[in-house]
Protein backbone atom coordinates (compact mmCIF):
# COMPACT_ATOMS: atom_id res chain seq x y z
CA UNK A 1 0.00 0.00 0.00
CA UNK A 2 2.82 2.38 0.92
CA UNK A 3 4.61 1.56 -2.33
CA UNK A 4 1.63 2.58 -4.48
CA UNK A 5 0.35 5.53 -2.44
CA UNK A 6 3.61 7.17 -1.38
CA UNK A 7 5.87 5.75 -4.13
CA UNK A 8 8.03 3.82 -1.64
CA UNK A 9 9.52 0.93 -3.60
CA UNK A 10 10.55 -1.54 -0.90
CA UNK A 11 8.95 -4.69 -2.31
CA UNK A 12 8.37 -5.86 -5.86
CA UNK A 13 6.02 -8.76 -5.15
CA UNK A 14 3.88 -7.32 -2.40
CA UNK A 15 0.68 -8.14 -4.26
CA UNK A 16 1.30 -11.88 -3.95
CA UNK A 17 2.02 -11.54 -0.24
CA UNK A 18 -1.17 -9.51 0.18
CA UNK A 19 -3.19 -12.17 -1.64
CA UNK A 20 -1.73 -14.87 0.63
CA UNK A 21 -2.49 -12.82 3.75
CA UNK A 22 -6.05 -12.17 2.59
CA UNK A 23 -6.58 -15.91 2.17
CA UNK A 24 -5.27 -16.65 5.67
CA UNK A 25 -7.29 -13.85 7.25
CA UNK A 26 -10.40 -15.01 5.39
CA UNK A 27 -9.93 -18.51 6.80
CA UNK A 28 -9.52 -17.20 10.34
CA UNK A 29 -12.56 -14.97 9.91
CA UNK A 30 -14.79 -17.83 8.77
CA UNK A 31 -13.65 -20.08 11.61
CA UNK A 32 -14.36 -17.37 14.17
CA UNK A 33 -17.69 -16.59 12.54
CA UNK A 34 -18.70 -20.24 12.87
CA UNK A 35 -18.65 -19.85 16.65
CA UNK A 36 -21.29 -17.12 16.38
CA UNK A 37 -23.51 -19.37 14.27
CA UNK A 38 -23.00 -22.43 16.49
CA UNK A 39 -24.00 -20.35 19.51
CA UNK A 40 -27.01 -18.94 17.56
CA UNK A 41 -25.77 -15.32 17.89
CA UNK A 42 -27.67 -14.23 14.80
CA UNK A 43 -27.59 -10.48 15.41
CA UNK A 44 -23.84 -10.40 16.03
CA UNK A 45 -23.31 -12.48 12.90
CA UNK A 46 -25.46 -10.16 10.76
CA UNK A 47 -23.68 -7.12 12.20
CA UNK A 48 -20.24 -8.51 11.34
CA UNK A 49 -21.29 -9.49 7.80
CA UNK A 50 -22.87 -6.09 7.09
CA UNK A 51 -19.82 -4.31 8.51
CA UNK A 52 -17.52 -6.43 6.34
CA UNK A 53 -19.47 -5.53 3.19
CA UNK A 54 -19.49 -1.82 4.04
CA UNK A 55 -15.77 -1.76 4.78
CA UNK A 56 -14.94 -3.55 1.51
CA UNK A 57 -17.08 -1.04 -0.39
CA UNK A 58 -15.47 1.91 1.41
CA UNK A 59 -11.91 0.71 0.75
CA UNK A 60 -12.72 -0.17 -2.88
CA UNK A 61 -13.99 3.35 -3.51
CA UNK A 62 -10.92 4.82 -1.80
CA UNK A 63 -8.28 2.70 -3.52
CA UNK A 64 -9.87 2.53 -6.97
CA UNK A 65 -11.26 6.05 -7.34
CA UNK A 66 -8.75 8.13 -5.40
CA UNK A 67 -5.51 6.16 -5.78
CA UNK A 68 -6.21 4.30 -9.07
CA UNK A 69 -4.68 1.05 -7.83
CA UNK A 70 -6.75 -1.13 -10.20
CA UNK A 71 -6.56 -4.84 -9.30
CA UNK A 72 -4.19 -4.17 -6.40
CA UNK A 73 -6.80 -1.92 -4.82
CA UNK A 74 -9.20 -4.87 -4.87
CA UNK A 75 -6.87 -7.02 -2.77
CA UNK A 76 -5.84 -4.17 -0.46
CA UNK A 77 -9.51 -3.54 0.29
CA UNK A 78 -10.06 -7.13 1.41
CA UNK A 79 -6.78 -7.19 3.34
CA UNK A 80 -7.62 -4.16 5.49
CA UNK A 81 -11.23 -5.24 5.91
CA UNK A 82 -10.31 -8.70 7.18
CA UNK A 83 -7.82 -7.24 9.66
CA UNK A 84 -10.55 -5.05 11.16
CA UNK A 85 -13.34 -7.66 11.22
CA UNK A 86 -11.02 -10.37 12.59
CA UNK A 87 -10.10 -8.16 15.54
CA UNK A 88 -13.77 -7.39 16.15
CA UNK A 89 -15.07 -10.97 15.90
CA UNK A 90 -12.29 -12.28 18.18
CA UNK A 91 -13.34 -9.65 20.71
CA UNK A 92 -16.95 -10.84 20.46
CA UNK A 93 -16.08 -14.51 21.01
CA UNK A 94 -13.46 -13.96 23.70
CA UNK A 95 -15.74 -15.32 26.45
CA UNK A 96 -16.30 -18.51 24.46
CA UNK A 97 -12.61 -19.22 24.16
CA UNK A 98 -10.11 -17.13 26.09
CA UNK A 99 -11.77 -17.42 29.51
CA UNK A 100 -11.98 -21.21 29.50
CA UNK A 101 -10.08 -22.97 32.30
CA UNK A 102 -8.66 -25.61 29.98
CA UNK A 103 -7.37 -23.01 27.54
CA UNK A 104 -4.14 -24.83 26.65
CA UNK A 105 -5.84 -28.15 25.98
CA UNK A 106 -8.52 -26.37 23.98
CA UNK A 107 -5.91 -24.40 22.02
CA UNK A 108 -4.12 -27.59 21.01
CA UNK A 109 -7.37 -29.15 19.78
CA UNK A 110 -8.34 -25.97 17.97
CA UNK A 111 -5.00 -25.77 16.14
CA UNK A 112 -5.15 -29.44 15.15
CA UNK A 113 -8.76 -29.19 14.04
CA UNK A 114 -8.83 -25.67 12.59
CA UNK A 115 -5.50 -25.22 10.81
CA UNK A 116 -6.50 -27.43 7.83
CA UNK A 117 -9.71 -25.41 7.52
CA UNK A 118 -7.67 -22.20 7.37
CA UNK A 119 -5.65 -23.74 4.53
CA UNK A 120 -8.91 -24.81 2.89
CA UNK A 121 -10.19 -21.23 2.97
CA UNK A 122 -6.86 -20.06 1.60
CA UNK A 123 -7.11 -22.55 -1.26
CA UNK A 124 -10.69 -21.51 -1.99
CA UNK A 125 -9.66 -17.86 -2.06
CA UNK A 126 -6.92 -18.60 -4.60
CA UNK A 127 -9.38 -20.60 -6.70
CA UNK A 128 -11.84 -17.73 -6.67
CA UNK A 129 -9.26 -15.16 -7.84
CA UNK A 130 -7.03 -17.27 -10.11
CA UNK A 131 -9.15 -16.48 -13.17
CA UNK A 132 -8.83 -12.73 -12.54
CA UNK A 133 -5.06 -12.96 -12.08
CA UNK A 134 -4.61 -14.85 -15.36
CA UNK A 135 -6.99 -12.53 -17.24
CA UNK A 136 -4.96 -9.60 -15.94
CA UNK A 137 -1.76 -11.21 -17.25
CA UNK A 138 -3.00 -12.78 -20.51
CA UNK A 139 -5.65 -10.30 -21.68
CA UNK A 140 -6.23 -6.55 -21.72
CA UNK A 141 -7.54 -4.39 -18.87
CA UNK A 142 -10.95 -3.86 -20.49
CA UNK A 143 -11.57 -7.63 -20.49
CA UNK A 144 -10.71 -7.77 -16.80
CA UNK A 145 -13.20 -4.96 -16.20
CA UNK A 146 -16.01 -6.86 -17.96
CA UNK A 147 -15.17 -10.01 -15.99
CA UNK A 148 -15.05 -8.08 -12.72
CA UNK A 149 -18.46 -6.53 -13.36
CA UNK A 150 -19.94 -9.97 -14.03
CA UNK A 151 -18.34 -11.23 -10.83
CA UNK A 152 -19.88 -8.45 -8.79
CA UNK A 153 -23.38 -9.30 -10.04
CA UNK A 154 -22.72 -13.01 -9.47
CA UNK A 155 -22.11 -12.22 -5.80
CA UNK A 156 -25.90 -11.92 -5.51
CA UNK A 157 -26.12 -15.69 -5.33
CA UNK A 158 -23.39 -15.86 -2.69
CA UNK A 159 -25.70 -14.11 -0.22
CA UNK A 160 -28.23 -16.92 -0.57
CA UNK A 161 -25.50 -19.56 -0.16
CA UNK A 162 -24.01 -17.84 2.87
CA UNK A 163 -27.37 -17.54 4.60
CA UNK A 164 -28.21 -21.16 3.77
CA UNK A 165 -24.91 -22.52 5.12
CA UNK A 166 -25.04 -20.41 8.26
CA UNK A 167 -28.61 -21.60 8.88
CA UNK A 168 -28.23 -25.39 8.68
CA UNK A 169 -24.72 -25.79 10.12
CA UNK A 170 -25.61 -24.95 13.75
CA UNK A 171 -28.19 -27.76 13.74
CA UNK A 172 -25.57 -30.17 12.47
CA UNK A 173 -23.13 -29.03 15.15
CA UNK A 174 -25.79 -29.60 17.80
CA UNK A 175 -26.10 -33.21 16.62
CA UNK A 176 -22.41 -33.72 15.96
CA UNK A 177 -21.92 -36.02 18.95
CA UNK A 178 -25.14 -37.91 18.40
CA UNK A 179 -24.35 -41.63 18.26
CA UNK A 180 -27.43 -42.26 16.13
CA UNK A 181 -26.03 -41.95 12.61
CA UNK A 182 -29.52 -41.89 11.09
CA UNK A 183 -30.05 -38.42 12.58
CA UNK A 184 -26.90 -36.89 11.08
CA UNK A 185 -27.45 -38.75 7.79
CA UNK A 186 -30.94 -37.32 7.59
CA UNK A 187 -29.58 -33.78 8.11
CA UNK A 188 -27.03 -34.21 5.29
CA UNK A 189 -29.52 -35.73 2.85
CA UNK A 190 -32.31 -33.21 3.46
CA UNK A 191 -29.88 -30.29 3.36
CA UNK A 192 -28.36 -31.42 0.05
CA UNK A 193 -31.79 -31.89 -1.56
CA UNK A 194 -33.10 -28.51 -0.45
CA UNK A 195 -29.87 -26.72 -1.38
CA UNK A 196 -29.63 -28.22 -4.87
CA UNK A 197 -33.30 -27.53 -5.59
CA UNK A 198 -33.11 -23.92 -4.43
CA UNK A 199 -29.78 -23.16 -6.13
CA UNK A 200 -30.96 -24.77 -9.40
CA UNK A 201 -34.01 -22.53 -9.46
CA UNK A 202 -31.93 -19.51 -8.51
CA UNK A 203 -29.44 -20.00 -11.35
CA UNK A 204 -32.34 -20.16 -13.84
CA UNK A 205 -33.76 -16.89 -12.49
CA UNK A 206 -30.35 -15.21 -12.61
CA UNK A 207 -29.94 -16.30 -16.24
CA UNK A 208 -33.28 -14.68 -17.07
CA UNK A 209 -32.56 -11.30 -15.44
CA UNK A 210 -28.80 -10.96 -16.00
CA UNK A 211 -29.10 -9.21 -19.36
CA UNK A 212 -31.72 -6.79 -18.03
CA UNK A 213 -29.58 -5.90 -15.00
CA UNK A 214 -26.41 -5.35 -17.01
CA UNK A 215 -28.11 -3.26 -19.70
CA UNK A 216 -29.84 -1.04 -17.15
CA UNK A 217 -27.07 -0.65 -14.57
CA UNK A 218 -23.81 -0.55 -16.54
CA UNK A 219 -22.23 1.28 -19.45
CA UNK A 220 -22.28 -0.14 -22.97
CA UNK A 221 -18.66 -1.29 -22.71
CA UNK A 222 -19.71 -3.78 -20.02
CA UNK A 223 -22.89 -5.13 -21.65
CA UNK A 224 -21.29 -8.44 -22.67
CA UNK A 225 -20.84 -9.24 -18.98
CA UNK A 226 -24.41 -10.56 -18.77
CA UNK A 227 -23.34 -13.82 -20.42
CA UNK A 228 -20.75 -14.38 -17.72
CA UNK A 229 -22.95 -13.77 -14.66
CA UNK A 230 -24.65 -17.22 -14.63
CA UNK A 231 -21.31 -18.92 -15.35
CA UNK A 232 -19.58 -17.18 -12.44
CA UNK A 233 -22.56 -17.94 -10.21
CA UNK A 234 -21.86 -21.65 -10.59
CA UNK A 235 -18.64 -21.58 -8.62
CA UNK A 236 -20.47 -19.98 -5.67
CA UNK A 237 -23.09 -22.73 -5.94
CA UNK A 238 -20.55 -25.54 -6.14
CA UNK A 239 -18.54 -24.18 -3.24
CA UNK A 240 -21.74 -24.03 -1.17
CA UNK A 241 -22.42 -27.67 -2.06
CA UNK A 242 -18.82 -28.49 -1.14
CA UNK A 243 -19.57 -27.00 2.29
CA UNK A 244 -22.37 -29.53 2.72
CA UNK A 245 -20.66 -32.70 1.51
CA UNK A 246 -17.37 -31.88 3.24
CA UNK A 247 -19.06 -31.30 6.61
CA UNK A 248 -18.89 -34.98 7.48
CA UNK A 249 -15.10 -34.68 7.18
CA UNK A 250 -14.88 -32.16 9.98
CA UNK A 251 -17.66 -33.98 11.81
CA UNK A 252 -15.30 -36.98 11.95
CA UNK A 253 -12.25 -34.75 12.75
CA UNK A 254 -10.79 -35.32 9.26
CA UNK A 255 -10.46 -31.64 8.36
CA UNK A 256 -7.11 -32.20 6.61
CA UNK A 257 -8.94 -33.94 3.77
CA UNK A 258 -10.82 -30.75 2.90
CA UNK A 259 -7.50 -29.07 2.10
CA UNK A 260 -6.42 -32.06 -0.03
CA UNK A 261 -9.59 -31.74 -2.13
CA UNK A 262 -9.12 -27.98 -2.51
CA UNK A 263 -5.43 -28.33 -3.39
CA UNK A 264 -6.11 -30.86 -6.18
CA UNK A 265 -8.83 -28.61 -7.62
CA UNK A 266 -6.60 -25.52 -7.37
CA UNK A 267 -3.84 -27.17 -9.43
CA UNK A 268 -6.40 -28.15 -12.09
CA UNK A 269 -7.81 -24.62 -12.02
CA UNK A 270 -4.40 -23.06 -12.68
CA UNK A 271 -3.64 -25.47 -15.54
CA UNK A 272 -7.02 -24.90 -17.20
CA UNK A 273 -6.71 -21.11 -16.94
CA UNK A 274 -3.32 -21.23 -18.64
CA UNK A 275 -4.68 -23.45 -21.42
CA UNK A 276 -8.16 -22.01 -22.01
CA UNK A 277 -7.86 -18.24 -21.53
CA UNK A 278 -5.55 -17.67 -24.56
CA UNK A 279 -7.93 -19.70 -26.77
CA UNK A 280 -11.40 -18.83 -25.44
CA UNK A 281 -10.89 -15.58 -23.54
CA UNK A 282 -13.29 -14.75 -20.71
CA UNK A 283 -15.42 -17.84 -21.37
CA UNK A 284 -12.30 -19.94 -20.98
CA UNK A 285 -11.67 -18.39 -17.57
CA UNK A 286 -15.25 -18.98 -16.45
CA UNK A 287 -15.38 -22.60 -17.62
CA UNK A 288 -11.96 -23.28 -16.07
CA UNK A 289 -13.33 -22.21 -12.70
CA UNK A 290 -16.56 -24.18 -13.14
CA UNK A 291 -14.75 -27.38 -14.14
CA UNK A 292 -12.26 -27.10 -11.27
CA UNK A 293 -15.15 -26.80 -8.81
CA UNK A 294 -16.81 -29.84 -10.38
CA UNK A 295 -13.56 -31.71 -9.71
CA UNK A 296 -13.68 -30.38 -6.15
CA UNK A 297 -17.16 -31.85 -5.69
CA UNK A 298 -16.17 -35.24 -7.14
CA UNK A 299 -12.97 -35.52 -5.07
CA UNK A 300 -14.76 -34.38 -1.91
CA UNK A 301 -17.56 -36.91 -2.39
CA UNK A 302 -15.04 -39.68 -2.94
CA UNK A 303 -13.11 -38.79 0.21
CA UNK A 304 -16.12 -38.08 2.41
CA UNK A 305 -17.89 -41.31 1.44
CA UNK A 306 -14.79 -43.31 2.38
CA UNK A 307 -14.86 -41.66 5.82
CA UNK A 308 -18.57 -41.58 6.55
CA UNK A 309 -21.00 -43.10 4.05
CA UNK A 310 -24.14 -41.11 3.32
CA UNK A 311 -26.73 -42.23 0.80
CA UNK A 312 -27.17 -39.03 -1.20
CA UNK A 313 -29.80 -39.11 -3.98
CA UNK A 314 -27.08 -38.68 -6.62
CA UNK A 315 -29.25 -39.06 -9.71
CA UNK A 316 -31.85 -36.53 -8.55
CA UNK A 317 -29.21 -34.00 -7.50
CA UNK A 318 -27.32 -34.39 -10.79
CA UNK A 319 -30.54 -34.14 -12.83
CA UNK A 320 -31.52 -30.83 -11.20
CA UNK A 321 -28.15 -29.25 -11.87
CA UNK A 322 -28.04 -30.63 -15.42
CA UNK A 323 -31.45 -29.12 -16.22
CA UNK A 324 -30.54 -25.73 -14.80
CA UNK A 325 -27.11 -25.69 -16.51
CA UNK A 326 -28.52 -26.56 -19.96
CA UNK A 327 -31.32 -24.04 -19.67
CA UNK A 328 -28.96 -21.35 -18.42
CA UNK A 329 -26.63 -22.06 -21.35
CA UNK A 330 -29.55 -21.75 -23.80
CA UNK A 331 -30.71 -18.45 -22.31
CA UNK A 332 -27.36 -16.65 -22.15
CA UNK A 333 -26.37 -17.75 -25.67
CA UNK A 334 -29.69 -16.56 -27.17
CA UNK A 335 -30.64 -19.83 -28.84
CA UNK A 336 -34.22 -18.55 -28.90
CA UNK A 337 -34.73 -14.93 -29.86
CA UNK A 338 -38.10 -14.87 -28.14
CA UNK A 339 -38.07 -13.96 -24.44
CA UNK A 340 -41.45 -15.66 -24.17
CA UNK A 341 -39.91 -19.03 -25.08
CA UNK A 342 -37.13 -18.53 -22.55
CA UNK A 343 -39.66 -17.63 -19.90
CA UNK A 344 -41.87 -20.62 -20.74
CA UNK A 345 -38.93 -23.06 -20.63
CA UNK A 346 -37.74 -21.57 -17.35
CA UNK A 347 -41.16 -21.88 -15.76
CA UNK A 348 -41.45 -25.47 -16.95
CA UNK A 349 -37.96 -26.31 -15.63
CA UNK A 350 -38.65 -24.72 -12.23
CA UNK A 351 -41.95 -26.59 -11.85
CA UNK A 352 -40.26 -29.84 -12.88
CA UNK A 353 -37.47 -29.35 -10.32
CA UNK A 354 -40.06 -28.68 -7.61
CA UNK A 355 -42.07 -31.71 -8.74
CA UNK A 356 -39.20 -34.18 -8.61
CA UNK A 357 -38.17 -32.76 -5.24
CA UNK A 358 -41.62 -33.26 -3.77
CA UNK A 359 -42.34 -36.56 -5.47
CA UNK A 360 -39.09 -38.19 -4.36
CA UNK A 361 -39.76 -37.03 -0.81
CA UNK A 362 -43.29 -38.50 -0.86
CA UNK A 363 -42.09 -41.76 -2.39
CA UNK A 364 -39.35 -42.08 0.23
CA UNK A 365 -41.87 -41.52 3.06
CA UNK A 366 -44.26 -44.10 1.61
CA UNK A 367 -41.44 -46.61 1.14
CA UNK A 368 -40.25 -46.09 4.73
CA UNK A 369 -43.78 -46.62 6.08
CA UNK A 370 -44.23 -49.84 4.07
CA UNK A 371 -40.82 -51.08 5.19
CA UNK A 372 -41.64 -50.29 8.82
CA UNK A 373 -44.96 -52.18 8.66
CA UNK A 374 -43.37 -55.22 6.97
CA UNK A 375 -40.66 -55.35 9.62
CA UNK A 376 -43.26 -55.24 12.35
Amino acid sequence: VLKNIFDITFLNYEIYIIVFCVGVLNGLFNLSLNILTIKFYQFKYVFIEVLKSLLILLFLITFLNYYNLEIKGYFYSYFLTFIIVNILVIFLIRKEFFYKKNIFSLSKKLIYYGSPLVLTQLGWFFMSIADRIFINELMDKSSLGVYAIAGKFAIIISFFIEVFNRTWRPFLMREINNTNKKVSNYIFIITSRVYVSASSILIILISLVSEFLILKLTESSYHQAYKLIPLLSWYFIFFGFFGIISSNMWKENKTAYTFIAIFISLIINIILNILLIPKFGLNGAAYSTIFSFVILIIVSLKISQSIYKIEYPYFILFLKYLISFILSFIIINDYFESNFINLFLSLFAILFIIYISISTSIKRNIFNKIKFRLNN
